[in-house]
């Protein structure tokens, strides 16, 4: 009798590494984003919220995101390829999260519409981001 070979659906079983490069990157990127947003701080606690309507801000939202993001898809690789299963999928829920924000926070900033939801927004981002660290912190991907 001839054994048929199983199928694996979803995360790999056996995944190949990431290369040094791409590590690297990864933790560059993740740096940057920590630089861009003590910057942010930064000018928000010597100018307040006027730092929204200053010319340069469209280009440091832009570039911040950007470099976000990057770093988010090297990480979402990682943990994919490493089979972390629940830090891959909260990683994604706090992506989803940022990107939903992002969106709000232009709208408010060129026409001034969503700003009735925002606030609910930043609740549910900070709770998926507990919920991020939490995994970090509570499964394997810790090791």
């Amino acid at each position: 009798m001839t054994r048929i070979p199983r199928r694996s659906y979803g995360f790999p079983s056996n995944p190949k590494a990431m290369n040094k490069s791409e590590y690297s990157f990864g933790i560059f990127a993740m740096i940057l984003t920590l630089i861009t947003g003590f910057l942010y701080a930064g000018a928000y606690i010597g100018i307040g919220a006027q730092v929204f309507f200053l010319d340069v801000y469209g280009y440091y939202f832009l570039i911040s995101n950007i470099i976000y993001f990057a770093g988010t898809a090297i990480l979402a690789k990682h943990f994919y390829q490493k089979g972390y299963k629940s830090a891959f999928y909260t990683l994604l829920l706090t992506a989803v999260s940022t990107l939903v924000q992002m969106i709000v926070l232009y709208k408010m900033l060129s026409d001034r519409s969503l700003a009735s939801i925002y606030f609910t927004i930043v609740i549910f981002l900070l709770c998926s981001s507990l919920a991020f660290g939490g995994t970090l912190v509570f499964s394997k991907a810790s090791r």
